[in-house]
């Protein structure tokens, strides 16, 4: 965290350059991936880095890198439904690539998560068990 807060003006700083950077050339979509990755990695701007990544995922809706990277903002974020569904469409649209292989070993982790973090099962709400004859209150 420490080294997080001695860098923050700097990353403040390349934040504004690549949103300037988009403004100046709309087309320059890497520029506004790297401020999504900026947000994510970095500053812990997850929302942010989400918004930039459904941005581009608008006009590229099958970016596979895109894809991943708003994977694992949403995993940062705790939404780790959202995490699993990207990373599963991350090998649909791209199943041989190096990203879809990176998908698929955050996914494995992702589903022991989502096990831990399951209810336990409800038990058949069949007759109470009795410790002792009936009566005896101990």
């Amino acid at each position: 965290m420490g080294l997080r807060s001695y860098h923050k003006p700097l990353f403040e700083r390349s934040e504004y350059h690549f949103t300037r950077a988009f403004e100046l050339q709309p087309r320059k979509i890497d520029a506004i991936i790297q401020r999504g990755v900026l947000r994510w990695r970095e500053m812990d701007d997850f929302r942010g880095a989400i918004r930039d990544f459904n941005f581009v995922l608008k006009v590229y809706n099958e970016h596979q890198d895109v894809l991943f990277y708003r994977a694992m903002a949403h995993y940062r974020a705790g939404n780790y439904p959202a995490s699993i569904h990207d990373l599963e469409m991350v090998i649909e649209v791209a199943p041989t690539s190096r990203t879809a292989s990176d998908a698929a070993k955050q996914l494995r982790t992702m589903y022991q998560i989502m096990e831990e973090l399951r209810p336990p099962a409800q038990l058949d709400d069949g007759p109470p068990i009795l410790l002792g004859p009936p009566g005896d209150d101990v």
